[in-house]
């Protein structure tokens, strides 16, 4: 196969579970020091017009493989696990992210953890995104508590709140679920133990972005590591060994996964039109307009 065709196939791999990859974070990436402070911030104003999250939203909504089933995560069952779409499967909106929504984002997370880190915008990247969907009549209405693993993780309502009943994120630590106005943003650490409170009536959509710095966590160095790990291991077991079918299978399964996140970590410039040369000009013009509070 051509090189280019190659790196297309690679570059497909990425929409696989990319998040999940980063449960499993080895004892020497060292968290960021953020402060207690720091659990959560929210936008006090939009991020996203109206017309943005409508437009996502419809494009979710007419896809053509639909939102497809759920897997059981972090305990909660299949069937109350709220819908999931990757952004690489969405032609719009992933255009719309990469060039509209980041140029935006980044400089808000600069300066939203400020007081705990000195956050460069231009080093910051998309680890990974997708579009949530919480429906009542359906049952898929929560997601149990986890950890995401990056840096920082953006969650982003799509639409209003009269348009659903409960719903919100619950972060460990706070009192009660955050419930965002259309269009505002929820900052908090990748570490930070959070889940999906359920809705009781209506339908909740969400944009949920992992942000990673490419200077604090050498993600595309820990990838290319644990893929080494998984095909040694696999390599190991006889290909003739009928008893270890399943666990070779599994291991090259993961050592691909890890391949994938390493070549999608390793462009650490001019990807998603993040290098161009106006992008100084978008990330002064931008990052003064998105202040985060506690």
């Amino acid at each position: 196969a051509s090189a280019s065709t190659a790196a297309a196939a690679v570059a497909e791999l990425t929409a696989v579970n990319i998040w999940d990859t980063f449960l499993q974070l080895d004892k020497r990436i060292i968290p960021p020091p953020f402060k207690s402070s720091d659990l959560a911030k929210t936008s006090q104003t939009p991020i996203l017009t109206p017309d943005e999250c409508r437009n996502i939203i419809s494009e979710c909504e007419t896809h053509y493989y639909g939102w497809g089933g759920s897997n059981e995560r972090y305990g909660t069952p299949s069937y109350r696990v709220g819908y999931m779409l990757p952004l690489e499967n969405l032609s719009f909106s992933y255009t719309f992210v990469n060039f509209e929504l980041l140029p935006r984002l980044f400089p808000a997370i600069s300066l939203a953890f400020s007081d705990s880190l000195t956050i460069n915008p231009e080093n910051l990247r998309l680890g990974g995104c997708r579009v949530v969907k919480y429906d009542a009549a359906d049952g898929h209405v929560e997601l149990g508590m986890h950890r995401d693993g990056l840096l920082v993780t953006a969650n982003i309502a799509l639409n209003d709140l009269d348009e659903y009943e409960g719903g919100g994120t619950i972060i460990e630590g706070l009192k009660e679920p955050i419930r965002l106005p259309v269009g505002n943003a929820l900052l908090h650490p990748g570490d930070v133990k959070h889940g999906g409170n359920a809705i009781t009536s209506g339908v909740r959509y969400a944009l949920v972005c992992f942000i990673f710095d490419t200077t604090i966590v050498p993600h595309e160095k820990y990838c290319q590591d644990r893929m080494k790990e998984d095909v040694d291991a696999a390599m190991a077991i006889q290909v003739d060994d009928a008893t270890r079918i399943e666990e070779r299978a599994r291991l090259l399964n993961s050592a691909t996964k890890h391949c994938a996140d390493a070549y999608k970590f390793g462009k650490l410039s001019c990807d998603g039109g993040l290098c161009d040369d106006g992008y100084d000009e978008i990330v002064k013009s931008f990052g003064s307009r998105y202040q985060f509070t506690l």
